[in-house]
């Protein structure tokens, strides 16, 4: 994991991001740069290196994508939860494709990644860049407990075969649910 803070002293908010499936790519560093640009800390995780693959790789069939993700933001949490930049009362979760489902995923489970992480603080929100089917099949689509910002391509089967319909049954009186729908994009 690589944390990037923005000018000035912190501590900031920080979002911590995970990558899709093709790997960390350049997009999540054009992202953290945003976001530190905006006074956002971020922590990149790099599913994939420490684990051997390279980017691009699919990890091994059979090895439980979420589970293992889940495991790398605990860790996470543990190592960075103290450090003096970060707010611990003010992370944000963000994930492209399949790290859209641990962005749900740690989101939906947030009690207990707050246990196993000694974290004193709940999440604040989830950023959904893409999210992969599995996120869409694995998730039941109830009401939010935490806002979202959701972004998809219309011409992406996840959102035509999922998303789409799924979406609406998230809105919250209670919570925030920003949707944005780029015409004509595909996955990604």
């Amino acid at each position: 994991a690589e944390l990037s803070t923005p000018e000035g002293s912190g501590p900031f908010p920080v979002i911590i991001i995970s990558h899709g499936s093709g790997g960390l790519t350049p997009v999540q560093k054009n992202w953290s740069d945003y976001f530190n640009s905006i006074g956002y800390a971020t922590i990149t995780m790099d599913h994939y290196g420490p684990r051997g693959w390279s980017r691009g790789q699919r990890p091994p069939k059979g090895d439980d994508a979420t589970s293992w993700r889940y495991d790398d933001l605990v860790a996470v949490l543990k190592k960075f939860k103290l450090n003096k930049n970060i707010d611990p009362k003010r992370i944000v979760l963000a994930g492209w494709s399949a790290g859209a489902a641990l962005t749900m995923h740690g989101l939906e489970e947030g009690e207990n990644v707050r246990k196993e992480s000694g974290l004193e603080h709940p999440f604040k929100a989830g950023i959904l860049f893409y999210p992969y089917m599995f996120a869409c099949a694995h998730f039941d689509f109830d009401e939010i407990t935490f806002p979202v910002i959701h972004v998809h391509g219309s011409e992406d089967a996840t959102f035509v075969h999922c998303w789409e319909d799924e979406i609406g049954d998230m809105k919250s009186d209670k919570y925030e649910l920003v949707s944005k729908v780029y015409e004509g994009a595909v996955h990604l």
